[in-house]
């Protein structure tokens, strides 16, 4: 398997022909984008996420006029991505397309356009870098074992935890529909792997577990149970956690008496106390 390096990244973008494109705007998410920042020394593939799938489409046009062909099947490793248009060079050099969701659940948010580095004008093709944080944020939800590794090199480069936070909150309210995911679940999963790789404690992890419980239990569970989902095993499912991770939620707002759960059947069936709906 053959990897690029960042004067090979940029040969890919200086290949596409003057006037390939009128004035379109992609935003490179992944190792690409580290390997421009020098954050790694080359990748195997770029992702790129585009406004519309008329973009999408006129981008992947452009590729196959300049040597890409559609990848037939999707990678074992990439079994996330199947939203994603994905073609690949005879060299073995892949680009992966999203439109503004990246692997079925992250949106590209205006917050994270804002932050975007602008690198160059390619044939028509502008194209910017997303900032740091939020390619922590994509590398978190890939699926891909090696990305664990690419988030331990993002997080000894420096991140802003705040900022990596903030758009935590706001792609749950960004989820279809929302609040149907807690992304600081998810990610609290990818610290604990880096963690475990790296045998080296992440200091901020506490902070995002108790942001993780309080958009879980406060703004999620009573609306889910509400909904029928009233056993443990159901939300679990649902929200894609283990099952201990809500069941410690669900003693928690037990306690404070939001949440009633009937002892007396197997599973224990869960209702909302009536004076918090």
């Amino acid at each position: 398997m053959r990897y690029f390096d960042k004067d090979e990244v940029l040969d890919f973008y200086r290949s596409i022909p003057a006037g390939s494109f009128r004035m379109m705007t992609v935003y490179m998410i992944g190792g690409g984008a580290m390997a421009l920042r020098g954050e790694k020394e080359a990748t195997k593939d770029i992702d790129l996420v585009v406004e519309s799938h008329e973009d999408s489409e006129a981008l992947r046009d452009v590729l196959l006029r300049i040597g890409f062909r559609p990848l037939g099947d999707t990678p074992e490793d990439c079994f996330m991505m199947t939203d994603a248009v994905m073609l690949e060079r005879r060299d073995g050099l892949r680009i992966d397309i999203f439109v503004h969701r990246v692997c079925g659940g992250l949106v590209f948010s205006d917050a994270m356009r804002n932050r975007s580095e602008f690198v160059g004008d390619f044939g028509g093709l502008l194209l910017y870098m997303a900032a740091r944080e939020d390619i922590f944020l994509f590398k978190s939800v890939t699926g891909r074992a090696r990305d664990v590794d690419d988030m331990l090199v993002i997080y000894d480069e420096g991140l802003d935890k705040e900022t990596v936070f903030a758009e935590c909150a706001r792609q749950n309210d960004l989820a279809d529909p929302p609040l149907s995911r807690i992304w600081e679940a998810f990610l609290l999963a990818k610290i604990e792997e880096m963690e475990e790789k790296s045998e080296m404690p992440i200091p901020w992890k506490r902070q995002l577990r108790d942001k993780t419980a309080l958009s879980l239990e406060r703004r999620l569970l009573p609306q889910l149970i509400l909904e029928g989902k009233d056993t443990v095993r159901e939300l679990a499912s649902y929200l894609k956690l283990n099952e201990q991770v809500v069941r410690r939620s669900v003693r928690r707002l037990e306690a404070e008496g939001i949440i009633l759960s009937d002892k007396g059947k197997r599973p224990n069936i869960l209702r909302v106390a009536r004076w918090h709906k």
